[in-house]
């Protein structure tokens, strides 16, 4: 949204309705912050469900989806996955799903 204001000042041609730019970076950065609300819910949900022991699976697409948002998510996504791997979590997970 700031490329936007920093086009305000670019030069349009006077046949242009209004100024394009602006419409674009106002979408785009719309798009990023709908798109950073998501990620943040699911990560947030994921979380709930390591603390309940349950739907390894999402936890693991979550943790893969999360090493696309910066370094901080790659390290704590990777993280996630090894843990998530090891034969005693696994464990923990399976016997939480015969439980229920």
């Amino acid at each position: 949204m700031v490329m936007g204001v920093a086009f305000t000042n670019a030069d349009i041609p006077d046949d242009f309705p209004f100024n394009y730019f602006n419409l674009i970076f106002f979408i785009f950065g719309g798009l990023f912050i709908l798109f950073s609300i998501i990620i943040t819910v699911l990560t947030f949900l994921a979380a709930k469900y390591l603390r309940e022991h349950k739907n390894a699976t999402f936890i693991i697409v979550v943790s893969v989806i999360n090493c696309l948002t910066g370094i901080l998510g790659i390290v704590l996504g990777i993280l996630t996955i090894i843990e998530i791997q090891k034969p005693e979590v696994s464990a923990l997970f399976e016997a939480n799903k015969i439980k229920n």
